[in-house]
């Protein structure tokens, strides 16, 4: 079912799963015509990862990820005098 965490299971199953991701992510990036075309692919990318990652580790990621797009939104807004 779409969104629920997977249990660890066969490591080169999990590598492919995330070359696939990773791949998706790349050719949405390309066939993306606007900026929010590729921040929603690098989105995409960021949200399946982590339902693929153990809670910890999806949790950091969700971290990290938060603190990078706010923090870069935020300087751009400013910038543009937005904010």
């Amino acid at each position: 079912m779409a969104g629920h965490r997977r249990t660890k299971g066969d490591p080169v199953a999990t590598k492919k799963r995330a070359v696939s991701r990773r791949t998706r992510m790349l050719d949405a990036l390309g066939a993306a015509s606007t900026p929010a075309g590729q921040i929603t692919a690098v989105m995409e990318y960021g949200r399946a990862s982590a339902v693929d990652l153990p809670e910890l580790a999806a949790a950091t990621l969700a971290t990290e990820i938060v603190t990078a797009v706010r923090t870069i939104t935020d300087r751009v807004l400013a910038k543009e005098g937005r904010l």
